[in-house]
């Protein structure tokens, strides 16, 4: 690919002589947005100006911002210039629950995932988990315990998951966890369905203890014993 670059403000300009030319154009922007050269909130050229700057029309310049607004980088309204999206883990968390729904993948290839996840989770939260998590833990338990319908606690069950991935203090373990979420419901109903939710307050309660504890084996073995449990109750609801 040839290129002919020349001085510019807030984006670098190089005329783009490619055949996917709104791929090109995407990527660009989305580099200097992830360079931090333009900042949240701020406007991004107008679309006169970067088709003059890339060399390319304005379908493709209209097309990239529309591809770049569907990966949360841009916002675009009505009359007015894109201006750079703040940071939102949102659209990632989407992207990724797209994709792994996409694939195939059964109830058990799940269950791989979560056992080396989330007794690692649980031995973290056991080392780091603030008064406020033991007490949403606890809290999420009650609910559980409270929930009258299938639904509500498949909700409670997820939660406790997710406030467990909170009280690491790593903000990449809920987001993990919510992209699992979304693939979970399925067997999640299944078990609810068929085996109750008895084994499922136990376990909790048995996680929740070790981690007030501040006893990180003890934690991540607890975690290890209610998946292993989950496995034998998904195996029976089939």
């Amino acid at each position: 690919m040839t290129v002919r670059t020349k001085p510019t403000g807030k984006l670098s300009v190089s005329r783009i002589e490619r055949v996917d030319l709104v791929s090109e154009v995407v990527n660009r922007v989305r580099d200097e947005i992830l360079a931090g050269r333009v900042s949240a909130g701020e406007q991004l050229p107008a679309e006169a100006e970067m088709t003059s700057r890339f060399g390319v029309s304005r379908t493709v310049v209209r097309e990239a911002m529309c591809t770049l607004r569907a990966q949360g980088f841009v916002e675009i309204s009505r009359g007015r210039i894109p201006r750079v999206r703040p940071a939102d883990p949102v659209h990632a968390v989407e992207s990724l629950s797209y994709l792994m729904t996409r694939k195939s993948q059964t109830p058990i290839s799940l269950l791989e995932v979560r056992r080396p996840l989330e007794t690692e989770v649980a031995a973290l939260a056991a080392k780091r988990a603030a008064p406020e998590h033991l007490a949403k833990l606890s809290d999420n338990i009650q609910q559980l315990v409270g929930a009258k319908s299938l639904s509500e606690r498949i909700v409670c069950d997820l939660q406790f998951h997710e406030a467990l991935a909170v009280a690491t203090g790593n903000p990449i373990f809920p987001l993990l966890f919510r992209v699992l979420a979304e693939l979970l419901n399925d067997s999640l109903r299944k078990t609810h369905r068929r085996v109750g939710v008895e084994r499922t307050i136990i376990g909790h309660r048995s996680i929740l203890s070790a981690v007030e504890a501040g006893d990180p084996e003890r934690a991540r073995n607890a975690m290890a014993e209610h998946i292993t449990w989950a496995e034998e109750d998904l195996k029976e609801s089939e």
